[in-house]
Parts: structure tokens; C-alpha cells; sequence
């Protein structure tokens, strides 16, 4: 069909009743469409922005200089879900970004956590790996009954006294702070230090009840350390081990 008659052709249908009605409708019918299609996009997009997101919040007051590697054990945070519209820019989601990081200011409870409110730090303060009534202590002891060398951040024990030959355990699940050899040797993790020429010592993390227990058996007797395994090492028994004890026992413990 030339041209022209498709010009034509086109007149007479607009020129005509139906034909503007047919042009109508279809124009109504487009508009519909349209219509429909951005009611969609806008309903999937109102659904996505409320879609809850993971995010990690403040249980408690967090002060600022607390190291993000204790938070974790602490209880310092939890993960929850909130709304995508209200997450915080550089909200965390995995606790590993807090790992090498202290917070830079006071957190409050419910507060979302962010990268902004960690600065990453080469070497966090002793302090700043303690939290609520934790107290750090370190006691002199020589390299074999404190494990120096074996025994580094990070790992737990459990402490026995050899008082006046009786030896008996007085802490458990003691959690290793820092350790270092002689006087001069570099120390293994954050916390050791010499306890002066030729000696040892192991940084701890205790409650201020166990610190006592620790510093008076450290004067008036002789500690050994014991290795613990990192998880479910269940508990141990007050019981003491006595020279009679050791010759007159009912059985012999194995090895396990």
C-alpha cells in the first residue's frame, strides 16, 4: 500500500465515529497497562525496602576503648532484624569486622553497631579486653609449672596451689591474657610481661574474688598450670590431693 492510501485509509478511520472510539480504547487500554505495570514496580519496591535486615545491636552500655574481640564473649551484643530503611549506614553484620577494633565512644543498649563506631587498632589495651567484673592479674611462675611457651593468648586453664603439701585446685576455666619467659624474651600476646630477671609469668583474666585467691597462693605457695581444651572442658572437683591420699586412694584415676 503506497503512502498515500495509508494516509487516507488512517483519515477516513479517525474521520469516522467508531474509528475515534477503536483509537480510544486502545489509548485507555495502554493506559491501563501502564498503569498496572508501575503499581507493580512500586509494591515490590515498598516490599523490599521493608524487608527486615541482620544487623548487630548493643546489649549493653559498650565503653568506649572496649575491644570488639571481647564483645563477643562478653555478651556485649546480639543479632537481630530491622527494617531495611532504618539500618544504619556501615551497620555491621558479622562479628568478625569487630575482631582488631575497639569503639572509638560510648555504645548504648539497642544501638545499632557500625564501622564508625570501631577504629581498627594494631595492639588493643589490656583493659580494653576486659569487661564488667573481670580483673586482670599476673603471677610469677617459673616455666614448667606455668607452661611458658605452651600455654599462649587465648587459651584456658585451670590453676592448682601446693600449699604446705596439699594441693588442691582453686580455679577453673581461666582465661590466658598474655605470657612471657626470662626477663628480656619478647612476650607471646597482648598482656604478657617479665616478672623480672630470669622469671615468668602469665597474665590472667579473673574475677576480683579469684584474683585474691591467686595472689595469696602465689606468696605462700606454689601454683601449677593446667592446660584446658578449648571447649567443653566440663568442671573439676574441689578435692584435694594429699600425701595420704596419694598412698591410701581406693583407685587411680586414668588418663582419659
Amino acid at each position: 500500500m503506497s503512502e498515500f492510501a495509508e494516509r487516507f485509509t488512517s483519515s477516513r478511520l479517525l474521520s469516522t465515529r467508531g474509528g475515534t472510539i477503536a483509537v480510544g480504547g486502545f489509548a485507555a487500554l495502554l493506559a491501563l497497562v501502564v498503569l498496572l505495570l508501575y503499581l507493580s514496580h512500586y509494591r515490590s519496591s515498598i516490599r523490599s525496602s521493608g524487608a527486615p535486615v541482620p544487623v548487630l545491636v548493643a546489649k549493653h552500655l559498650i565503653p568506649q576503648g572496649t575491644a570488639g574481640d571481647v564483645l563477643g564473649t562478653g555478651g556485649g551484643f546480639e543479632a537481630t532484624e530491622v527494617a531495611k530503611t532504618t539500618v544504619k549506614e556501615g551497620a555491621i553484620t558479622d562479628p568478625a569486622l569487630l575482631k582488631g577494633r575497639v569503639a572509638v565512644s560510648d555504645i548504648y543498649p539497642g544501638q545499632q553497631l557500625t564501622l564508625a563506631d570501631f577504629t581498627p587498632t594494631a595492639v588493643a589495651t589490656l583493659g580494653a579486653r576486659l569487661t564488667g567484673k573481670q580483673r586482670a592479674i599476673s603471677i610469677p611462675i617459673d616455666g614448667i609449672h606455668g607452661m611458658i611457651g605452651t600455654v599462649v593468648l587465648g587459651d584456658r586453664i585451670d590453676i592448682y596451689a601446693n600449699l604446705s603439701g596439699v594441693i588442691k585446685p582453686i580455679l577453673q576455666n581461666v582465661y590466658v591474657l598474655g605470657e612471657s619467659g626470662s626477663a628480656g624474651a619478647a612476650t607471646t600476646g597482648l598482656g604478657g610481661s617479665s616478672s623480672g630477671a630470669g622469671g615468668s609469668a602469665l597474665t590472667l583474666r579473673v574475677s576480683s574474688a579469684g584474683a585474691g585467691r591467686l595472689a595469696f597462693a602465689s606468696d605462700n605457695g606454689k601454683l601449677w598450670v593446667v592446660l584446658r581444651p578449648a571447649t567443653r572442658g566440663g568442671a573439676i572437683g574441689p578435692k584435694a590431693t594429699t600425701l595420704q591420699g596419694l598412698l591410701t586412694g581406693p583407685t587411680v584415676p586414668g588418663g582419659n
